[in-house]
């Protein structure tokens, strides 16, 4: 022992020295210690401590231990056999509720608790996943590994500012010549600040994964964000992805992403969200203080528009009202659904994409001068209707009408990622979810990649459309109507048409002749412009 422990008084004071006690697990002086319902062990006078010193000054330590009385040691068996122990370990495919309604019928397990068959369970399935300690480098590892399942390693960074990996599926050689993709991310799927991005391709109304990225941007740097994103969308244009669309949400990153490598696509925002965004900004009374002016190129693309017809400072409260707020949602929706390929009226009037944007800016702006309402024309015009924005999301920009709307093909591969694979686990390991995807989830999707390729399985949509034409059927039609609206190969002019999910209507239905019981799917083919 250092002689400076006694000898040194500075270092003797109290103030420089930490005391740490243990007691015995079983010594009386503990008896009622914690408040609990649960059986207490065996306790004795056995008066067991144990006082560790630790010299701040000098890192000495000085450990004294004392224990009066030799007694038995406290029983700490499981209660599970290692007979119920390999039978779990040899049926770990099984959920633990499932588990344990196998082992019932084979062993005595009333003693066993659900937490120790969970135990068990996740130590089995963790041998099955897990190739290091961290689990980055371990879902990496775990990556090499799938090569040869053809779920391809695309990148993996590990800095200090970000986390990236990013990989392929089988499907990306499966679903070849994919018209529509859709991106999006999810959170809160693994341990960790983890963002799971994925690419959705469409194939007959399905949606089918053709990758994933796994990204932790440690600073929130969006430029950091849009550099990987862009690196990752770039695997897949080389490997020979090349949509008409791109589906996402207003995630800025993702699309400048998008355009940087595919510069031809067009960038589609999901309508669900164009909605949720506008009514949550209308119904907002946050005050805003500065608001934007009309530039030159503004007033010479609208001459109409009143430069001085514009919010002030002083304006509070939400920008307009509740009977108000609907009405803006649907003039939004119908200038969404607006396309060259689809007349306006019975005269047979097509309107080029110009044509289209600039009487949806004109109908949006006498909306709101008849409302007086300057804050609501401001907010819509600089973040729905300039022309950067408005190509984002008008469906008249691109020549070509895509099968999707919304985002919905991608949020229902998160459903059932989430609530069918990883509902056994809270936020579990990295290396977990990459083995649940390549071990469970792509597989299923390769298999009914295969029944929907060869007619085993209709898509979901189907049941749908099958609906939604007999509805047709049976809704009365004027006997005028041919003269009221313009039909011809398969477009009508009616409201109802512009909006359809199917672009089918009641008069279309009937002018076609489709009154039949029977609908064939064979007989239907889905096309981004006019059937022949």
């Amino acid at each position: 022992m250092n002689s400076n422990w006694k000898t040194n008084s500075s270092v003797r004071d109290p103030t420089n020295i930490a005391t740490v006690y243990y007691h015995c697990s079983q010594s009386s002086v503990l008896d009622n210690f914690k408040d609990t319902n649960r059986k207490r062990i065996k306790r004795y006078e056995c008066k067991g401590q144990l006082i560790i010193r630790i010299n701040m000054m000098n890192a000495h330590v000085r450990v004294q231990m004392k224990h009066a009385l030799y007694h038995e040691r406290p029983d700490l068996s499981t209660g599970v056999s290692n007979e119920i122990v390999s039978e779990i370990r040899n049926n770990c495919h099984l959920d633990p509720l499932q588990l344990r309604t196998h082992l019932s019928s084979r062993f005595d397990i009333k003693d066993v608790t659900t937490k120790q068959i969970y135990y068990w369970w996740s130590n089995s399935v963790r041998s099955k996943y897990q190739r290091h300690e961290d689990p980055i480098q371990s879902a990496i590892l775990l990556l090499r590994e799938y090569q040869l399942q053809q779920c391809r390693l695309l990148m993996s960074i590990k800095t200090d500012i970000s986390t990236a990996i990013a990989f392929s599926t089988p499907m990306l050689a499966e679903a070849k010549n994919v018209k529509e993709i859709h991106v999006d991310a999810t959170y809160k799927t693994a341990k960790g600040r983890f963002e799971l991005f994925a690419i959705v391709g469409q194939f007959q109304g399905s949606g089918f994964a053709l990758g994933y990225l796994i990204l932790d941007i440690h600073q929130d740097n969006e430029l950091t964000k849009t550099s990987i994103l862009t690196e990752f969308f770039t695997h897949f244009r080389d490997l020979g992805l090349n949509p008409d669309f791109i589906f996402t949400d207003k995630d800025f990153s993702e699309i400048n992403a998008a355009k940087s490598v595919w510069n031809e696509s067009h960038v589609q925002l999901c309508l669900w969200h164009i909605k949720k965004a506008i009514l949550t900004k209308i119904r907002s009374s946050k005050r805003q203080e500065r608001y934007s002016s009309f530039t030159v190129t503004d007033l010479a693309n609208f001459p109409f528009i009143d430069p001085r017809f514009l919010p002030t400072a002083e304006m509070t409260g939400t920008i307009c009202t509740t009977e108000i707020q609907k009405e803006v949602l649907d003039i939004v929706e119908r200038h969404f659904h607006l396309h060259p390929l689809i007349p306006i009226d019975k005269d047979r009037t097509f309107l080029n994409s110009d044509e289209i944007w600039s009487r949806s800016v004109k109908e949006i702006y006498e909306f709101c001068i008849n409302d007086s309402n300057p804050r609501l024309w401001h907010y819509l015009y600089f973040s729905w209707y300039t022309k950067s924005r408005w190509e984002l999301w008008a469906r008249s920009c691109y020549p070509k009408i895509p099968f999707g709307k919304t985002n919905m093909i991608i949020e229902s591969h998160w459903k059932v990622l989430k609530h069918d694979y990883l509902y056994r686990f809270h936020r579990p390991p990295l290396d977990y979810v990459v083995y649940v995807l390549c071990e469970k989830l792509l597989p299923a999707q390769r298999l009914r990649f295969y029944q929907l390729s060869n007619g085993r399985i209709h898509p979901h949509w189907w049941e749908d459309f099958k609906k939604e034409w007999k509805q047709c059927v049976g809704k009365s039609v004027n006997e005028d109507f041919l003269e009221r609206y313009y039909i011809d190969r398969w477009i009508c002019s009616c409201p109802s048409f512009l909006r359809n999910r199917f672009l089918i209507c009641k008069h279309l239905v009937k002018a076609v002749g489709g009154t039949a019981n029977r609908l064939i799917y064979d007989e239907f083919k889905r096309n981004y412009e006019y059937p022949s």
